[in-house]
């Protein structure tokens, strides 16, 4: 039996003395190269900041994602989890790669037909819901 020993390398006390892998810098650079003209691209613009704490009361960035989902689908309202929305967006221009910040996931936009009750069941449980996070 082996035995091992567990130990912590603090990386941050230490960033001056690390050194990039230079096969990883340039898979990296490559695909930086190849993914900066897309991420780059500007979609929209905001006025102001659009802030987004998940642990807060509902933000404005989430009510304008959902405003963008539910016109995307063609429905009468949409809802997402806070936690899938992991940046705030300050105002300005609007690049898809500011946009795969804020939702870095690779989710699908499904539609549904739900009742009232349904619909008042999902608030609660995690909109007004103290004990999700």
């Amino acid at each position: 039996m082996i035995n091992a020993e567990p130990s912590l390398d603090n990386l941050y006390e230490r960033v001056d003395s690390l050194q990039d892998d230079q096969v990883t810098l340039a898979i990296y650079n490559n695909y930086k190269e190849e993914l900066e003209p897309i991420l780059e691209r500007v979609l929209g613009r905001t006025i102001v900041d659009l802030e987004h704490d998940r642990y807060a009361e509902p933000s404005l960035l989430g009510e304008w994602i959902c405003d963008v989902m539910r016109n995307k689908a063609d429905v009468q309202i949409a809802m997402t989890n806070g936690g899938g929305l992991r940046a705030s967006m300050p105002a300005g221009e609007i690049t898809a790669g500011e946009l795969y910040e804020v939702m870095p996931f690779d989710n699908t936009l499904y539609t549904m037909r739900l009742s009232d009750s349904d619909i008042k069941k999902n608030i609660e449980h995690v909109i007004m819901n103290e004990n999700v996070g």
